[in-house]
């Protein structure tokens, strides 16, 4: 059993929230009626159960429709979509096939109504889709012409790159499965075999093993530079020197192919093994010897942890941490990044917000490392080299908790471990009874000398902050317990907290000669959120944002930093070469000052995006 279009669109907007979604909302979100979204209900429950995926839904009168999943079900049920998005997304469909056959196809010209006949539509369509895909095109510096016949113009890498990241890109797993085929195919033969057999050739002569997503991405390049060769568009580039083994896959794609691959064409090659993710093995973590520069810096990286933190990463991540920095730099150098599966980045920037922060303002505070300006994914790998070490650090900013208690020991003992688990920042110190807090009430006294704060099951009188929670020690108390600490470690907040009253909106004009870096910057300046001027503000946006469909999160912690503050901006802006449509961006600047609310603040900024809108996953 599969879905149509309009209930892919209703169970992403299901999976968005945690909460029951009114019928009429979901109406809306998909364009149809509310008796069409409690039909189509019925059958995404079905496909469901067809799927072996255990989630389901549920209809409360009054509240409306709710997904109950669960994290792996989440996943499986977005890695399902994908797989049919291009089933479900006839626009997308029409756009992988159309652009294909424009940009690789080497036997033919198409004339509009060619093209039509081709992704099997009708000529007013084709037109509507060309107008469409020249946005897309538009960030790579190129373009389509139609003339006597539809061409792509611009500069010959950046088009080969459109199609190598950004066509495979955006439904991947749809791709390999639908489209794949069609592109690793010449003469009616099957080339992945081929190209496979020339990478592992590379790996042997080089002696650096890739990663799965490396090989895929360098055979895809590899047979899109066959077609556009053989349609006569050859890279332009002057002669430079080409290792033996490129050379030698070369004269095997000439050979096979029955191309000619010019010097400008075996030194992109050259360069595309040379950016590629390399795959950890036990013998590279022996031999690999890192070059200077790339040593220097993990070294100063390692040094400024350890003063910021007191703690110095453990050894045997230096030399895995100085391959990141060289391939980082040869990236620089030959102005080639990497991708990363987009749930890497999810997960490194999003659900490890607080500990990516600290690490970005280490790097962008430290001499030697601040002005590197590395790709985002590199950024990105780094970080993920040092999660671990980075959740070992977070206990500088610990917040010592009173517990105060009036019952059995059970609930002691649940109520220590349950609040230590929703909030990661606190530390029961002490275990409270009532009678105690009443002999020695002093802040300053014996008892409570020590602590940050108290929490309490009951209504107590005393003068230390306090929160006062449940038995069950709810979702509802972690937003209190969080709230009082972001009050407590943001003094000075109008309303108590960053986030009291709201956040506050507007528009950005993103138009003419404006850029969203500069539009962004003066924002947060005319806000009171930021200090330092424009110059650098690009690494801060490299570094610190996280993007998904139309929505940008922006999350800095810095000395550049002038107040903790939270804003909304709309806006109308397109990402650079990923040719991604921005509409929202949220901002969440943290002071330095601030520092030791950090893990809540950025716990309320999660909750806040997600429930403006943000893509919960």
């Amino acid at each position: 059993m599969s879905v149509n279009a309009r209930q892919v669109t209703i169970i992403k907007l299901l999976l968005k929230q945690d909460r029951y979604v009114p019928t009429a909302e979901l109406a809306l979100g998909a364009g149809c009626s509310e008796r069409t979204v409690r039909s189509d209900i019925h059958a995404i429950n079905a496909f469901f159960e067809s799927e072996g995926v255990g989630a389901r839904t549920t209809s409360k009168r009054g509240n409306g429709i709710r997904l109950h999943v669960t994290s792996a079900q989440r996943e499986r049920i977005h890695g399902t979509v994908k797989e049919r998005a291009l089933a479900v997304d006839s626009a997308l469909d029409r756009f992988y096939r159309g652009m294909l056959l424009l940009t690789c196809d080497h036997n033919r010209r198409y004339t509009t109504d060619q093209l039509a006949r081709a992704i099997l539509t009708n000529k007013q369509q084709a037109q509507e889709d060309l107008r469409s895909w020249n946005e897309q095109l538009a960030p790579y510096q190129a373009q389509i012409v139609r003339g006597r016949h539809i061409a792509v113009e611009g500069r010959e890498d950046y088009i080969r790159f459109f199609v190598v990241y950004h066509l495979f890109g955006l439904a991947p797993t749809a791709m390999k499965r639908r489209i794949e085929p069609q592109v690793f195919c010449w003469e009616g033969e099957d080339t992945r075999a081929f190209f496979s057999e020339q990478i592992t050739r590379m790996e042997r002569a080089l002696d650096k093993p890739y990663t799965d997503n490396a090989r895929h991405q360098i055979a895809v390049y590899l047979q899109i530079m066959v077609f556009r060769v053989h349609r006569g568009d050859v890279l332009a580039g002057a002669d430079s020197p080409i290792p033996t083994a490129v050379d030698e896959l070369a004269d095997s794609v000439e050979e096979r192919f029955g191309v000619a691959l010019p010097a400008s064409e075996r030194a992109i090659i050259r360069d595309l093994f040379a950016v590629s993710a390399r795959r950890w093995t036990p013998d590279f973590q022996q031999s690999f010897v890192p070059a200077p520069d790339a040593a220097g810096h993990a070294f100063a990286l390692f040094a400024a942890l350890e003063q910021r933190f007191g703690r110095r990463p453990p050894a045997h991540l230096e030399k895995p941490l100085a391959a990141l920095m060289q391939s980082a730099l040869t990236h620089m150098r030959l102005e080639r990044s990497i991708s990363l599966p987009r749930e890497n980045t999810r997960a490194v920037r999003y659900e490890n917000m607080a500990s990516y922060l600290r690490l970005m303002e280490v790097v962008r505070d430290t001499q030697g490392l601040a002005d590197l300006s590395f790709y985002e994914t590199d950024y990105t790998r780094i970080a993920m080299l040092l999660l671990s070490y980075l959740d070992g650090v977070t206990a500088h900013d610990l917040w010592r908790v009173g517990l105060v208690v009036n019952c059995g020991i059970e609930q002691v003992f649940y109520a220590r471990d349950r609040i230590e688990r929703l909030i990661p920042c606190t530390k029961i110190a002490r275990v409270l009874t009532e009678e105690e807090l009443l002999a020695d009430p002093d802040p300053t006294g014996a008892t409570l000398r020590d602590l940050d704060f108290l929490v309490s099951f009951d209504p107590i009188e005393t003068e230390m902050p306090v929160a006062i929670v449940s038995n069950g020690l709810s979702e509802v108390d972690r937003i209190r317990i969080n709230a009082l600490i972001m009050q407590l470690g943001c003094p000075g907040q109008r309303g108590g907290t960053p986030f009291s009253g709201g956040v506050p909106t507007r528009e950005l004009d993103i138009s003419g000669h404006r850029t969203l870096r500069r539009e962004l910057h003066r924002a947060l300046v005319d806000d009171g959120l930021w200090k330092s001027p424009l110059s650098g503000f690009s690494t801060v946006l490299e570094m610190n944002s996280i993007t998904c469909e139309d929505w940008m999160l922006l999350t800095v912690f810095s000395n550049d930093v002038r107040a903790t503050g939270v804003r909304r901006y709309e806006v109308d802006a397109e990402m650079g070469f990923s040719g991604q449509r921005l509409n929202h961006v949220l901002a969440l600047t943290v002071a330095r000052k601030d520092e030791r609310a950090l893990t809540p603040l950025t716990q309320a900024f999660r909750r806040i995006a997600e429930a403006s809108g943000f893509p919960a996953a």
